[in-house]
C-alpha cells in the first residue's frame, strides 16, 4: 500500500487523516505537538495501525504528502516533498506561497498541488466542472459570467455580527482587509475587499455576497484565457454583516490585533453550516453542509476536498496525461465525478460515525 503523510495535526489537520484513514490508506502522522498528535489518536479508531513522528524526515518514504499547515510553512514541505519525489498537496490560501511551489515543483519529478481546501479548492473545481457544463450547452463558447460564493455560517445567528468563527481569526481579518483580483469585461482588476456588495436568494434565504481575498486562486488566469468576461470569488454572510466589519476597518481605521480580538469575544466557535454557490450565467449549483457530532461543517468542507482530491493524484487519476509546468496540477486535472463520489462517501461516513456515536452509551 502507498503510504500517505500529513504534516500537521491541527483542527484541519486531523480531519483529514480520519478522511485519508476512510479511504484505507496507511499514514505518517506528523506534529511537533505530542498533544496535537494524541488529539488524532483518538479520532483513528485504529491508530495502531499508522506511523507517527515529529519531523518531516519521518515523511521520506510516503507516495504523497498532505500539508495541513499554516501556509507560511508550506513552501519548506513541499521543498522537501520535490526534492524526494514525493507528492504533494496543501490547503494553500496565499498566492504568493502557492506561485513559489509551483515554480519549484516545475523542475521536479513528482505532481504537486497546491490550494486544495474549501475556497481556495472546493468551490474551483466545482467552477471548472460548472465551465464545462455550460461551454457544452452554448457549443463550445465559453459563459459570459463565472462567479463562486462561501460561506461559513452559524445556523443560529444571534449574536450582532450574526457570525461564528470556526477557522482562523487571523486569516478571517485578512481576507476582509486584503485586495482581491477580479475579472471585468475580460481585464484583470484590483479591488478593495469588502465591496463588490450583492444580495443572492439561496436555499437558506437571502444573504450578502462581497468580495474577499483568497479564494481564486488560479480560477481566474484559466477564465481569462478561456474568454470568460467576468469572473469572482466573494463571501456570503448574513445581511449586515459587511457593513459593520467594514466600518470597524475603514471608518475606526482599527489594526489587526483589536479585530481579532473583536471576532474572539463577540463570534465565537457556534454549530455552524457551509454554503458554496458557483454561478456560471443562469446556471447554478449551490451545496449547502452542516456540522456533525463528530466534526464542524468548516473542518469537512476544508478536508472532505483535499482528501479526495490527493487521492485521486496519488492514483494518477488525472483528467489529462501531462500537466502545466510539467508537475503542477491545476483544478482541471481533476476528474470532477470521482472527485465528488470520493467527498460525497467522506459525508456520509462522517454521519454514520457520529449518529453510530450517538446511540452508544
Amino acid at each position: 500500500m502507498k503510504k500517505v503523510g500529513i504534516i500537521g495535526l491541527g483542527q484541519m489537520g486531523r480531519v483529514i487523516a480520519w478522511g485519508m484513514h476512510q479511504l484505507a490508506h496507511p499514514l505518517v502522522l506528523v506534529d511537533l505537538n505530542a498533544n496535537s498528535r494524541d488529539e488524532c489518536k483518538k479520532l483513528l479508531d485504529s491508530g495502531d495501525l499508522h506511523v507517527w513522528g515529529d519531523s518531516q524526515q519521518d515523511l521520506v518514504e510516503c507516495s504523497l504528502v498532505i500539508s495541513a499547515l499554516p501556509y507560511h510553512q508550506n513552501l519548506n514541505v513541499a521543498k522537501f516533498c520535490i526534492e524526494n519525489g514525493i507528492k504533494y498537496c496543501d490547503l494553500g490560501g496565499r498566492v504568493d506561497v502557492s506561485e513559489q511551489i509551483n515554480r519549484h515543483a516545475a523542475n521536479g519529478t513528482a505532481p504537486v498541488m497546491t490550494d486544495l481546501g474549501l475556497a481556495p479548492g472546493w468551490v474551483n473545481i466545482v467552477a471548472e466542472h460548472l465551465y464545462h457544463r455550460k461551454a457544452a450547452d452554448l457549443k463550445g463558447h465559453a459563459p459570459e459570467r463565472i462567479d463562486m460564493m462561501v460561506g461559513g455560517l452559524p445556523i443560529d445567528p444571534h449574536n450582532f455580527l450574526k457570525y461564528g468563527c470556526t477557522w482562523s481569526y487571523d486569516g478571517l481579518v485578512n481576507e476582509y482587509r486584503d485586495d482581491c483580483e477580479v475579472l471585468r469585461h475580460k481585464a484583470k482588476s484590483i479591488v478593495e475587499g469588502m465591496e463588490g456588495l450583492k444580495h443572492v436568494d439561496t436555499k437558506i434565504g437571502r444573504l450578502e455576497a462581497f468580495y474577499t481575498s483568497g479564494g481564486m486562486s488560479h480560477t481566474l488566469n484559466v477564465m481569462e484565457r478561456r474568454g470568460v468576461r467576468h469572473c469572482s470569488y466573494r463571501t456570503l454572510r448574513y445581511m449586515g454583516h459587511r457593513d459593520i466589519v467594514k466600518f470597524l476597518i475603514r471608518d475606526c481605521q482599527l489594526d489587526d490585533e483589536s479585530l481579532v480580538q473583536i471576532f474572539k469575544t463577540t463570534c465565537p466557535p457556534l454549530p455552524d453550516l457551509v454554503i458554496m454557490r458557483v454561478e456560471a450565467d443562469d446556471e447554478v449549483i449551490e451545496k449547502i453542509t452542516y456540522h456533525c457530532k463528530s466534526f464542524t461543517a468548516m473542518q469537512q468542507c476544508t478536508a472532505f476536498p483535499i482528501c479526495s482530491a490527493a487521492d485521486l493524484i496519488l492514483d494518477d487519476h488525472l483528467c489529462e496525461a501531462s500537466t502545466i509546468h510539467g508537475n503542477v496540477l491545476k483544478y482541471r486535472h481533476i476528474p470532477y465525478a470521482p472527485f465528488d463520489t470520493r467527498v460525497q462517501t467522506l459525508f456520509k461516513a462522517a454521519t454514520s460515525e457520529a449518529e453510530g456515536n450517538a446511540d452508544q452509551p
